[in-house]
């Protein structure tokens, strides 16, 4: 067998790419943690906040960030006049706090002039009056107002703060603000402004050796406003640094259109309220999918908001001017949209269509069905959320209500050290300056990368371990050649999946098992971090249910790649098995961050750490070891990587027959930080095989070189080839088309499914047509492999040999010479599979899958409102999804409604219609009874993003039938509403108010 160390680099990308991270670093390493503040644990819901001599900032510290709180006019179109309150909270042992605001002058210039277009960050003169107010209990107002104790009170212009610069006041802690249990001070700052008029006066908050968030909207009445500022040229040329004219702005900005903010959920939480306001959804197209839609759970306007000023809840409330405006230095794109990640960065909930112009609309996660959540959830975990903004253009005023404590930094982090006084007394340190590193030697590097390998025929059995890195570095954009940009870990499951069924195909009982690691953050604990090594799967041959394992991987946390070495030591010796051969395979993004001792330590620092000198010899572990910057808990950013080498060497010395083989799926560009060399060492070591991969295509080709070299004897025969045999009855309803939509401007893609427990090859394309101004069919892919180039006008025919494996659902890319139109339904055409089944695209649709029998022993259900009758979109019943399972890529749900037996026999057609996110599809179903037992063909709408069918009727006995439908979703949203049409005046008996679906999955 071949035992040889492989350097494969992919020159084109690679050596840019390590220059680039290694630049990157250099940002990395200015961050550090935070410390707790000694007690105030828990009165910010949980949220962690700056030790001692660190900022608290809403809603950031950067002062060219041009992110900013807003105080709008009422002429604004914008809540004019609405204050915004933030709360501070100090510990009861320090006699003092420091308060700042920046610009917190209303149209100033820098030497203290009323000058609007001379200033910055404003577009108003009238002044923003700052209240700070004694609050013990964090409870707002008293009831007598009376009673209520000003502690300070600042006005912007009246009281000179400065210019784009810090007004910096030391306020001492006062009695009054004192909390009953005598622990922390509390107080509510209160802005303020005179509405009158347009313009923004737009300022930031800080606050030293406290905590500043916002107040919980459940138990005060208080709401705050952001804004991406940009008011005059000074401005401009700080959001520009290469600013010429409005024609040349640069290409770079330092507003990128994204916010963050951070709160923590106790245990026991029951519900989580996020009102948003004039988010400025538009524009006013109603065929636009980034139209403002009308959402059904919020009505009017609520009992708070300023009646004025305030429109009621509803659809098509185009901004003035609507979000992704036209003027380009203005405009991040996409529309605006925010979203909710919950601990351990699972993603909660994309809020795609927020409000419209003056409204605000409201998004409940809740436990209790019977309070009607938006997302019904049976825990609310506790641990920290992320609120995420993308996309918010400059000068677009946002409005957030939410019933927990907002602040600008998640548990455990520090800020930025230079926004520290100096000397620094915050626990992060002044950056180490690093040490100027030895040239790393470059290894030799192959002249091409090696071709798509040949599965041999592999007489004995192999036991394959994968070793999933899936820290949070994982989740970075991982660029295909084609321009794709998934993730890392989405092409490391993707390569897997294609190696499992080179291995599956061998018949031969060789085996698969995967073991992933991270680590994760230990609350109040700033240099710890709690390795989490799984085994997901001891080894097994039901290669689709090891698959179904892999594709639910998640990435998040830090890297404690010596931990995962140590595991595979302990474990698999009592796996290994006379006449199999074992293969190990590491796949990592390089850089180790936490050490023996469960210290955690910087990516950038690691990254520099050498384990060769400059003759390619690798050093001793302990010159490792002392190396690199140190970190703030003493330690050197050697630690990490020698701790691997030890990792290695233990295992080789436990197992010296098994290799290890190693594939370092490179950082992209920028992205982030990278060690090739302490991967390379875990391979030689492991005496296997090493890659360097820069896309996914070479991910999967290095994987497979990474088997062929250890499994197939030089010269070994292909497998044979499976006897031809038909397929017995095949049942065409398990291939299924799941999405059909435009995936780049010249590409267009299709998502197919194998439903069944068997893979399925696919031998042939043919493409019928599509529109004439696309040009020619350039090239398609299947699955991620090799392109297949065509460069023919339709019809187009194709000969392929694609497997799709059970359970698998994978992609089509066909390339055309020009742009092509996003309704893609206009591509007509059918995939074939070895059984002689077809899967139908464009207009005609796919066979969806038949009914599942009744009586299924575990039926997925749903549950959704109904309106009986409704006038929107036309007149009919509509079905809205309250809670339950996403209807999403190619799944479906069932529908029934009863009439009566004569308005049943009347119809001839009905219109169908339904909404996945912004993707809405209407349809016509025609050409049957509607009082037969048999179900008609299928129709789709015209863009090609849902199927709708009828599934028959059923005769009562009583004079009504009931009507069956299925809706088919083929995009990536999940169903939101689906509605059947009626004659004017026809109302259903039933389904009212509520209807639960109920499908065998």
């Amino acid at each position: 067998m071949l035992r040889k160390l492989k350097l494969w680099y992919n020159s084109k990308k690679g050596k840019d790419t390590l220059i680039g991270v290694l630049s990157a670093a250099l940002l990395l390493s200015l961050f550090g943690q935070f410390g707790l503040l000694e007690g105030l644990g828990g009165l910010l819901s949980g949220t962690v906040g700056p030790g001692l001599g660190e900022y608290s900032c809403m809603p950031t510290c950067d002062e060219t960030d041009a992110k900013f709180l807003s105080m709008p006019g009422e002429n604004m179109a914008s809540f004019g006049g609405a204050q915004v309150d933030m709360w501070i909270t100090s510990d009861q042992t320090q006699p003092s706090f420091e308060i700042g605001v920046f610009d917190g002058d209303s149209g100033m210039d820098s030497t203290g002039v009323p000058n609007v277009a001379g200033g910055n960050w404003d577009t108003t003169d009238t002044e923003c009056v700052y209240t700070l107010y004694a609050d013990p209990g964090k409870d707002g107002p008293p009831a007598d107002p009376t009673t209520e104790v000003v502690i300070a009170q600042w006005l912007g212009n009246t009281n000179a703060m400065p210019n784009n610069a810090w007004f910096v006041q030391t306020v001492n802690n006062d009695a009054a603000a004192l909390s009953g249990d005598g622990k922390v001070y509390n107080y509510r700052l209160t802005v303020s402004r005179d509405p009158i008029g347009s313009g923004i006066s737009a300022f930031k908050l800080r606050v030293k050796s406290a905590i500043i968030s916002s107040g919980r909207a459940d138990l005060v009445d208080s709401n705050f406003a952001i804004v991406g500022m940009l008011a005059t040229m000074g401005d401009a040329s700080i959001i520009f640094p290469e600013f010429v004219d409005w024609n040349n702005v640069g290409s770079t900005t330092t507003y990128d259109g994204s916010w963050e903010f951070y709160f923590d959920v106790p245990s026991g939480a029951k519900t989580m309220s996020i009102w948003d306001g004039d988010f400025d959804r538009g524009p006013a197209d109603t065929t636009s999918p980034d139209r403002d839609t009308d959402d059904p759970d919020t009505v009017g306007m609520p009992d708070w908001a300023i009646p004025d000023v305030t429109n009621p809840e509803g659809a098509g409330g185009k901004g003035i001017p609507a979000d992704d405006v036209a003027f380009v230095p203005y405009r991040r794109s996409p529309a605006v949209v925010y979203r909710l990640i919950g601990p351990n960065n699972d993603p909660i909930f994309t809020n795609e269509n927020p409000s419209g112009t003056e409204e605000w609309e409201e998004f409940v996660v809740g436990t209790d069905p019977e309070t009607n959540p938006d997302l019904l959830v049976s825990e609310i975990k506790p641990g920290s959320y992320k609120l995420l903004v993308e996309g918010l253009d400059v000068f677009n005023t946002v409005w957030f209500r939410i019933n927990y404590d907002i602040t600008d930094q998640p548990p455990d982090e520090c800020p930025v050290c230079p926004v520290c006084p100096d000397p620094v007394p915050c626990p992060c340190l002044e950056p180490t300056p690093e040490p100027t590193p030895e040239p790393t030697p470059e290894p030799t590097p192959e002249p091409t990368p090696p071709p798509e390998p040949e599965v041999c025929q592999v007489a004995v059995p192999v036991d394959v371990l994968y070793v999933l890195d899936i820290s949070g570095s994982m989740d970075d954009l991982y660029p295909s050649e084609g321009g794709e940009a998934g993730t890392k870990l989405a092409a490391a499951k993707d390569a897997i999946l294609a190696l499992n069924s080179w291995i599956q195909a061998q018949g031969n009982g060789s085996r698969v098992a995967l073991t992933t690691f991270n680590a994760q953050s230990i609350r109040g604990d700033q240099n710890h971090r709690q390795p989490n090594i799984q085994l997901v799967s001891g080894f097994t041959d039901n290669i689709s249910g090891f698959n179904a394992q892999v594709m639910g991987l998640r990435s998040n946390g830090w890297t404690p790649t010596s931990f995962a070495i140590d595991n595979v030591t302990q474990w698999l010796p009592g796996q290994l098995q006379s006449g199999r051969n074992a293969l190990v395979i590491l796949l990592s993004d390089g850089v180790p961050t936490v050490d023996y001792d469960r210290l955690v330590f910087d990516g950038g620092r690691v990254s520099n750490v050498n384990v060769y000198d400059a003759n390619n010899v690798a050093l001793s572990i302990d010159a490792v070891r002392a190396s690199g910057a140190s970190e703030r808990h003493g330690q050197t950013a050697g630690e990490p990587v020698a701790d691997v080498m030890v990792a290695i060497n233990n295992l080789k010395t436990a197992m010296p027959d098994v290799p290890v083989s190693v594939i370092a799926i490179q950082a992209a560009v920028g992205d982030d930080v990278f060690n090739a060399q302490v991967l390379r060492y875990v391979a030689e070591r492991g005496a296997g095989n090493f890659y360097m991969t820069n896309n996914p295509e070479d991910l999967q080709a290095a994987l497979k070189w990474v088997f062929v070299e250890t499994a197939c004897e030089e010269g070994a025969p292909p497998p044979p080839n499976p006897p031809e045999e038909p397929p017995a009855a095949p049942t065409c309803t398990n291939y299924q088309l799941t999405a059909q939509e435009r995936s780049a401007q010249n590409r267009a893609r299709l998502e197919i499914r194998n439903n069944d427990a068997a893979d399925m090859l696919i031998t042939r394309i043919r493409i019928e047509s599509w529109p004439a101004e696309w040009g020619n069919l350039n090239r398609i892919r299947f699955f991620g492999s090799d392109w297949i180039f065509a460069n023919s006008a339709a019809p187009v025919d194709l000969t392929v040999s694609a497997v799709l494996g059970a359970g698998q659902q994978q992609p089509i890319i066909a390339q055309f010479v020009n742009n092509i139109s996003q309704n893609v339904s206009g591509w007509t055409g059918y995939v074939e599979m070895s059984n002689g089944c077809q899967i139908n695209f464009g207009s005609g649709g796919s066979q969806p899958p038949t009914p599942p029998p009744a009586g299924c022993p575990n039926p997925r259900t749903n549950q959704y409102n109904v309106e009986n009758t409704t006038n929107n979109p036309f007149y009919g019943i509509k079905f809205e999804h309250r809670s339950g399972a996403d209807i999403k890529n190619g799944d479906y749900d069932e529908f029934a409604y009863v009439l009566d037996a004569t308005n049943a026999a009347a119809l001839t057609s009905m219109q169908v219609e339904a909404k996945a996110g912004s993707r809405v599809g209407i349809a016509t179903i025609s050409g049957c009874s509607f009082t037969q037992a048999d179900a008609c063909a299928p129709v789709q709408d015209s863009n090609g993003y849902f199927n709708f069918q009828f599934l028959g009727a059923s005769d009562n006995g009583n004079g009504t039938y009931t009507l069956r439908f299925k809706v088919v979703v083929l995009t990536n949203r999940a169903l939101s509403h689906t509605t059947f049409g009626l004659p004017t005046g026809v109302v259903p008996s039933s389904p009212n108010n509520n209807y639960q679906s109920q499908v065998c999955p």
